[in-house]
């Protein structure tokens, strides 16, 4: 739990391949949808897009409602060229919650402007 914690602050402030650790440490104990996000999350902070994609896929399968989470996978899918996944997870965030993030939710939008 802590480790997942740290890793979501390294990967948002900090060292991304600290975050990239102790999301890969903390993942060892738990696959749930929390632990593949952050996970995701960190992979993303470090570049490894195809990575993260695969965390995301893997931490949306538990079909658990997080707006965070749709964003987060579809930051990953716009920066993979995949504009229509992008659009349908960006979408499907703002529509669990408009407001889900001050700056996320803001960026959701923007991104869908942007995308094709």
């Amino acid at each position: 739990m802590y480790r997942s914690a740290l890793a979501w602050f390294h990967a948002e402030h900090g060292d991304a391949a600290v975050a990239v650790e102790l999301a890969r440490a903390e993942a060892e104990v738990g696959r749930d949808a929390a632990t593949l996000h952050t996970l995701g999350r960190a992979l993303s902070a470090a570049g490894n897009l195809d990575e993260a994609r695969l965390a995301l896929d893997r931490a949306l399968v538990w079909g658990v409602a997080d707006a965070r989470l749709l964003y987060q996978s579809g930051v990953v899918c716009q920066a993979l060229g995949d504009a229509e996944q992008a659009r349908h997870h960006l979408e499907a965030a703002l529509a669990i919650d408009d407001s889900f993030h001050p700056i996320e939710a803001p960026a959701a939008r923007q991104l869908l402007e942007g995308l094709p």
